[in-house]
């Protein structure tokens, strides 16, 4: 999977529900999107752990999400795509 093919979550197979915040956080980008008005917007995955914690699943979230843009929470999205790491900082992500 490169940058330019991001892999989407809407309906996953149940290998992907046990997939959580902290799996993400390191080297993925997780971007929210909306069917309804095709708003995308970054997801701030260490904001949402501080809230939820890193072990949540991932699917979990999803069903929490809700646009900011028109307000629908039905079909949202989250598409992955790899970091592309431009230093050598590493966030800081409990159990890396």
């Amino acid at each position: 999977m490169g940058a330019d093919s991001p892999t989407t979550l809407t309906h996953t197979p149940a290998k992907s529900l046990a997939t959580t915040l902290r799996d993400y956080a390191v080297r993925y980008r997780v971007d929210v999107h909306c069917p309804r008005c095709d708003h995308e917007a970054p997801l701030n995955l260490m904001r949402w752990a501080q809230l939820v914690g890193w072990s949540t699943p991932l699917e979990t979230l999803r069903h929490t999400l809700r646009c900011e843009k028109c307000g629908n929470n039905i079909g949202i999205e989250l598409r992955m795509s790899e970091r592309e790491l431009t230093s050598t900082v590493t966030p800081q992500v409990p159990g890396y």
